[in-house]
């Protein structure tokens, strides 16, 4: 099941483009009639949010939190490895 393509899809599609074109051409993905996307900054962590009605801007992460818990656990955590080999000698 596929559901129609909007107009407002499309305008995100086309928005989203832009930006790529951008980067790939200079490196940058803000050009002329964009709104301005933020390098990254450790201290503000925001994301840079494509909405549906065709706007867009820098917000902080709802997902912050639970990612960052997530990258403490795992890097907290021991894995075990549950294939151990076991190697028993035989008496001849």
């Amino acid at each position: 099941m596929s559901a129609a393509v909007t107009d407002e899809d499309r305008k995100v599609a086309q928005t989203i483009h832009a930006y790529w074109v951008d980067f790939a051409r200079t490196g940058d993905p803000n050009g002329a009639g964009l709104t301005n996307w933020p390098r990254y900054d450790v201290q503000n962590d925001a994301i840079f949010d494509f909405r549906g009605d065709g706007t867009q801007a820098a917000v902080p992460d709802p997902w912050k939190a639970r990612l960052d818990l997530a990258e403490h656990l795992s890097n907290t955590t021991k894995v075990r490895n549950s294939y151990q080999m076991r190697i028993r000698t035989s008496p001849r």
